[in-house]
């Protein structure tokens, strides 16, 4: 009995240290965040660094050794940093091993998780299409699928938020859903600029709202600046307006 109550409290002390670890990774986490937006506005603070350390921190063997309680949170934690860092196939496992591992419904883990996939199409749309010098109907075609894949899954997202989704998460994924949509009408814009046929691009457009599930495009843009009012949306538009100059 004696030799069992010794191994309770050995358990204990290592869940314990556990436990304070991870508080520390999800401090830093908190931490890169706030020097990723930094990032934004000055050449002198890299967050990208910082998600690179956690992420080599956060490994598979690490997550699934945590208390089962914790393994849905840490999983997005790595799974959002491996999207900032560009590590996209890390990125989608996280997101399906988390949403596998108990995650509450409808919690902000939950959503942000559902979330992720939808963030590395856009993102791997975007470093694409940059790359493109001709950006031509063609050339957005062979992109356009990945486009629409992305939107799809953020509007799965949104639809899973519910009664325990915080406010703050519903404003961050209403601020995805205008940064995508800015994105898309972006790329539609320089396919009408550089072909120099209005008209066709506008038929375009007008496909492209259908099939993607936005209705009307330039109006989904419009309907989702008009929710800059609300504080913590307005703060993650006006950074994200910042950024682009």
């Amino acid at each position: 009995m004696l030799k069992l109550s010794r191994l309770v409290v050995i358990l204990a002390l290592l869940t314990s240290c556990s436990v304070l670890e991870y508080g520390a990774i999800q401090r830093q986490f908190n931490g890169a965040v706030q020097a990723d937006q930094a990032t934004a506005l000055s050449p002198f603070v890299d967050g990208r660094s910082q998600y690179q350390e956690i992420l080599g921190r956060l490994s598979e063997d690490y997550i699934q050794a945590l208390d089962p309680r914790l393994q849905p949170n840490a999983w997005m934690i790595r799974g959002l940093c491996a999207w900032r860092t560009k590590n996209f196939e890390a990125a989608r496992a996280s997101s399906r091993l988390g949403l596998s591992a108990g995650v509450v419904e409808g919690s902000r883990d939950h959503i942000m998780l559902l979330l992720i996939p939808a963030l590395v199409f856009e993102q791997d749309v975007a470093d694409r299409w940059l790359l493109v010098l001709d950006k031509t109907e063609a050339e957005y075609d062979k992109l356009k699928e990945s486009m629409k894949q992305a939107w799809a899954v953020l509007l799965t997202s949104e639809s899973a938020q519910g009664p325990r989704t915080p406010g703050t998460m519903k404003n961050y994924i209403s601020y995805q859903k205008w940064r995508m949509a800015q994105n898309w009408q972006a790329m539609i814009l320089a396919v009408t600029e550089n072909d120099g046929s209005l008209e066709r691009s506008q038929s375009m457009s007008s496909w492209v709202a259908m099939e993607g599930g936005l209705g009307d495009l330039p109006g989904n843009v419009a309907e989702l600046e008009q929710e800059k009012v609300t504080g913590s949306l307005g703060q993650l538009i006006e950074l994200q307006t910042q950024s682009s100059h």
